[in-house]
């Protein structure tokens, strides 16, 4: 059973999966499940290893949709790291900085909703993962998901790191698996990412599922249980 990757082999662990996986199976609408989080905090990771525990045959990184969008959007903010985004606005504030971050998050937002549209229109699950969830663009009152809600079984994570020397950690590693170097960030960029995700952590109230990232493994656990309670 391959799909219990990275799971405790324990009887009741085991049995929590694939009660889940049954109930997803026979489910009326399509699962939806965001997870947001800044660099450093695993998100991708759990994102591919909670899809391939649940059977949800598509993980959509918001990157992607960047990459995409810009093709066809000529906007300067596509072409920055969303943490540096707050250069083509002015001089480097925290509300400089949750600015561009938004600026970008917004170009990215209908790449987004084109994908719930499909997942509508195919009863298909999906799993979106990356920076740009902006939760104040689908969540709360008078918001996409407003639009979706009746037709989409949703779901949003949190995934935020406290430890900043973790942190610091997991994105050296990041790093040096897509360039295959050792390239630690300045502490202004960490900076300009915690400033972020401190951001985040006031849009908690809109129904957001907050956790504390540590592994991969952990995180889908957690994930799994919130969603068992829930479905």
């Amino acid at each position: 059973m391959r799909f219990f990757q990275n799971l405790t082999r324990g009887g009741s662990r085991e049995m929590t999966v694939i009660s889940l996986r049954k109930k997803i199976k026979v489910m009326k609408k399509p699962l939806v499940i965001f997870i947001c989080g800044m660099p450093g905090t695993r998100k991708s990771s759990t994102a591919i290893r909670l899809a391939s525990n649940l059977g949800i045959k598509v993980v959509i990184g918001t990157d992607q949709i960047r990459d995409i969008v810009k093709y066809y959007v000529n906007d300067p903010f596509l072409h920055q790291p969303t943490h540096n985004c707050w250069r083509l606005i002015g001089s480097r504030t925290s509300d400089n900085i949750i600015a561009g971050y938004l600026r970008q998050s917004i170009l990215i937002k209908q790449g987004v909703l084109s994908a719930l549209r499909l997942a509508e229109k195919r009863g298909e699950n999906m799993i979106f993962e990356g920076v740009h969830l902006a939760p104040s663009f689908y969540l709360g009152s008078k918001n996409v998901l407003d639009t979706h809600a009746s037709d989409l079984a949703f779901f949003y994570f949190l995934l935020w790191t406290k430890d900043e020397n973790l942190h610091s950690k997991n994105i050296a590693m990041k790093i040096r698996l897509r360039h295959g170097k050792e390239a630690p960030w300045s502490e202004e960029k960490k900076e300009e990412i915690r400033a972020i995700q401190e951001y985040l952590f006031t849009k908690l109230h809109l129904g957001i599922h907050s956790i504390e990232s540590t592994t991969p493994e952990a995180n889908v656990r957690t994930i799994i249980k919130i969603l068992e309670a829930s479905l």
